[in-house]
């Protein structure tokens, strides 16, 4: 699916929620759902879109589920009820949202059958990964069947009724009590909430049994053995704000709670190494397709920084000139030829580009949509600044992975402890170093336009690391402009941890490199406004492409305060 049909499945879908919800503030970012800048945990795993699936039809089944709980839960009531433990929360969640999904009136059919669906991928999606292969998940998936059954009305469908016959004619009769009270309870959360954690509670002492009597059989290991890791299920977490509210208020900015689980997963590559050479040059091409359609003199671009950035070096004396300091060894001239006016001295004061441009570049997964022109933008701006004596560096940061990857997963195996500070496995991506020409390069910056390139972001390590490549350099002014669409998001981060750590971490790196000497970090807002991280700072609109208007914004964002 091309970046524009994307683009419309999420605006359609989000779009759809707005209505159905009555939430003006729902919108997608970064492949998450956001209500304003609160990213909407799923909690339920049916609700998690699976890495690369855009389809219309698996966001139409989340968008409608999520706008319908905004509307039929109590969150706080929510997070007093909801159990704990990983497999009992698991369990919970998706009871919640059988609640959810039984309350969607008869009038909203297509809604019910949106929401149907969106959970049938993902029972077969389960069945195909081969869960149901191990005892564990064949419980498990077959009391959320019972439930099912019950809750919404949808019989437990054909293929996998023999498979389950023997698991329901056996725990029936156990969960028969609690099944029947959460089908006369589905308008009340509060006494629908308490059943489903009887309910949670008694399927996580039977997957307790199942994986004892594994161990003590000492049998090779379950696939879906260990819960805490069934389905990589990580959606359960309280809500948390990813960012700074549009309206101010205050945020804790206590930088020494930051901390990282594990850099084993890091890595800094080249963007080349992730696309292949014949995809690589045609995204290439059609970056130079966007440059040869943008009306923009690069030439003259690279006269203006020069003018605002360059600066007078006192390097060698004029001489012969006729006005300046007398310069003595001419004064026998006045002898010889009295009309002679050449007898002065005056210094050389070339302008010199000692100076270092770094752009970095967010490539989480809300600017994928926008990554050819913020591409074209970076590319012509390198061009005018090499064209103008000055040395550039492109970076870009994101992760290798969804909801924290590896990284996550060493730290539910190490027992989930708390706080763990950052979970992601950081990508940075170095596109052009200070010491490589723009023009051996530039085949590379074709690489952002690749899709799966953009997942999330951690902000506040790339900045540092960014800042860190830039003071190596001997250069005598460095410029470090960052070029993103808002606050740091990274799923597992995020919901592991109290507070807004990414956050909070960003704009704590950002005011330490502002005192900084020989550094100017620069934020470029693509569609926002980044003062709650950047001093200096101006928004982008991309909207009419690389014109002059656009070009002086960032022109005027880049020159030193007081210079014109």
């Amino acid at each position: 699916m091309g970046e524009t049909q994307r683009a419309w499945v999420e605006e359609t879908t989000a779009a759809a929620a707005r209505a159905l919800s009555g939430e003006a503030g729902l919108r997608f970012r970064g492949a998450r759902l956001h209500l304003g800048r609160r990213a909407l945990a799923a909690g339920a795993p049916h609700l998690v879109l699976a890495d690369g699936d855009d389809s219309l039809v698996g966001h139409r089944g989340l968008t409608d589920a999520m706008a319908r709980r905004l509307q039929s839960t109590d969150e706080a009531l929510h997070r007093q009820i909801a159990p704990s433990a990983p497999v009992n929360r698991m369990v919970f969640e998706i009871l919640e949202h059988f609640r959810v999904e039984a309350c969607v009136p008869m009038s909203l059919p297509g809604v019910r059958t949106n929401i149907s669906r969106r959970f049938a991928a993902w029972r077969d999606a389960c069945e195909q990964a081969g869960m149901l292969d191990s005892e564990g998940g064949l419980l498990i998936l077959t009391i959320v069947l019972m439930c099912r059954a019950q809750v919404v009305g949808e019989p437990v469908p054909e293929h996998l009724s023999g498979r389950t016959e023997a698991i329901r004619a056996e725990l029936g009769p156990v969960f028969a009590e609690e099944i029947a009270g959460l089908r006369a309870n589905v308008h009340s959360q509060r006494a629908y909430g308490l059943l489903a954690v009887a309910v949670a509670r008694m399927v996580a002492e039977r997957v307790h049994m199942v994986d004892e009597a594994r161990r003590e059989s000492d049998t090779a290991a379950d696939p879906a053995g260990d819960f805490a890791l069934w389905l990589d299920f990580d959606e359960t977490g309280e809500e948390v704000e990813s960012g700074t509210s549009s309206h101010g208020g205050s945020r804790d900015r206590d930088a020494s709670r930051y901390q990282v689980f594990t850099a084993v997963y890091d890595e800094e590559i080249d963007p080349a190494s992730l696309v292949r050479p014949a995809l690589l040059a045609e995204f290439r091409e059609q970056l130079d397709a966007r440059l040869r359609a943008q009306p923009v003199s690069v030439p003259r671009l690279a006269r203006e920084l020069q003018a605002r950035l360059a600066e007078p070096v006192d390097d060698d004396w004029e001489t012969e000139q006729e006005e300046g300091v007398v310069d003595g060894r001419r004064l026998a001239r006045l002898v010889s030829a009295p009309g002679e006016r050449r007898v002065f001295r005056r210094i050389d004061s070339p302008p010199r580009a000692d100076t270092l441009i770094t752009f970095l570049i967010d490539c989480s997964g809300s600017m994928r949509a926008i990554a050819p022109e913020i591409g074209t933008l970076v590319e012509v701006f390198a061009r005018a600044a090499e064209l103008a004596g000055f040395e550039t560096e492109i970076l870009g940061f994101t992760t290798r992975s969804w909801n924290g990857g590896q990284a996550a997963r060493d730290w539910q195996r190490a027992g989930r402890p708390a706080a763990p500070g950052r979970l992601a496995e950081l990508r940075h991506l170095v596109f052009k170093s200070a010491d490589q020409r723009l023009r051996r390069r530039r085949r590379v910056l074709g690489a952002l336009l690749k899709p799966d390139l953009f997942r999330e972001g951690v902000d506040g390590e790339a900045l540092a690391w960014a800042a860190e490549r830039a003071l190596a350099r001997r250069a005598r002014h460095r410029i470090l402009a960052v070029l993103s669409d808002g606050s740091p998001m990274e799923s597992a981060t995020v919901r592991s941890n109290p507070g807004d750590l990414l956050d909070s971490h960003l704009a704590e790196v950002a005011q330490g490199l502002d005192e900084q000497p020989g550094l100017r970090v620069v934020g470029l807002g693509v569609g926002l406004d980044l003062s709650p991280y950047y001093r200096n700072r101006t928004a982008l609109s991309l909207d009419r492409g690389l014109d002059n208007r656009l070009l002086w914004s960032v022109m005027d964002a880049l020159a030193p305060a007081g210079r014109s």
